[in-house]
């Protein structure tokens, strides 16, 4: 049985770090991972280009390559977007339904506009943070996802021991 992580938070909220830890702690356990990022298509030789044309393509790629990770059998597939709302995330939940996955959540509640748009990495307009931002504050609850697995991340909470805790609580649902 497979782990579905869905992350969900606008840019700068720490999604990357936690994925990191999460990958690092779930290799400690001899476990397998799979990492599925829209954002990683736009990467060229190490930069970031977006490229607005690409976006509804990029998303079906990601969306199949994590039914894909599912179909193998991978233990942890992670879906890392910035999932703000269910209509972000629901194919992704079709897949986890269809192979029984259990689905956890990590969410990333926002901090300030400012401080996410100093910490963005891939230059998204202040305009769509802010959108964003509202968005992600009217559907915190993650839909197809169990209470006792949604894991909520405050601003002020933020810190890679917190990001470890969170993982090795993912790891003990398996």
């Amino acid at each position: 049985m497979s782990v579905v992580v869905i992350n969900r938070g606008v840019p700068g909220s720490g999604k990357s770090t936690f994925t990191d830890i999460l990958s690092k702690t779930v290799g400690q356990y001899g476990k397998s991972i799979s990492i599925h990022s829209t954002d990683d298509k736009f990467m060229v030789t190490g930069q970031y280009y977006f490229n607005p044309e690409k976006i509804s393509s990029y998303h079906r790629q990601n969306q199949r390559e994590f039914h894909e990770s599912l179909s193998n059998g991978t233990d942890f597939v992670v879906v890392d977007n910035t999932n703000t709302s269910y209509k972000e995330y629901k194919q992704y939940l079709k897949s986890a339904e269809e192979f029984n996955a259990i689905v956890t959540s990590v969410v990333f509640i926002p901090d300030s506009l400012d401080a996410h748009a100093s910490r963005n990495t891939h230059n998204v307009p202040i305009q769509v943070i802010e959108k964003m931002i509202v968005r992600l504050k009217d559907n915190v609850h993650t839909r197809g996802c169990d209470d006792m697995y949604q894991f909520t991340v405050y601003p002020d909470m933020f810190s890679d021991q917190y990001m470890r805790e969170i993982s090795e609580k993912i790891i003990n649902v398996l």
